[in-house]
């Protein structure tokens, strides 16, 4: 086996990590942050997997409105016309007097 760097040196910390605990309290300490783990990372599969949905569908969403407003300025879609509004008129402007007294 080739070594790439010192990452693949093997310590002995590494070799001490790897090893099993000695005593059946440490086995059943490690067997439960093991199961716990594995219950993380479960749930942290599950939120990926939602946010993925998620998000191909707000992809699918914008490609169809870029696909929309292509098709509208390269001509595809005609524009309402005849439908023209009257300009709105401004409204006098009620001027109300307030008395203020110091």
């Amino acid at each position: 086996m080739r070594m790439k760097g010192m990452r693949e040196v093997t310590t002995r910390r590494d070799l001490i990590d790897r090893a099993l605990p000695g005593t059946r309290a440490a086995m059943i300490t490690l067997l439960a942050r093991a199961e716990l783990e594995a219950i993380r990372l479960q749930r942290e599969r599950s939120i990926w997997a939602t946010n993925q949905r998620d998000t191909e569908r707000r992809l699918e969403r914008a490609a169809a409105r870029v696909e929309s407003l292509r098709r509208a300025l390269d001509g595809g879609s005609p524009r309402r016309k005849g439908v023209r509004r009257p300009p709105r008129r401004s409204l006098p402007v009620r001027q109300r007097t307030v008395a203020l007294e110091y």
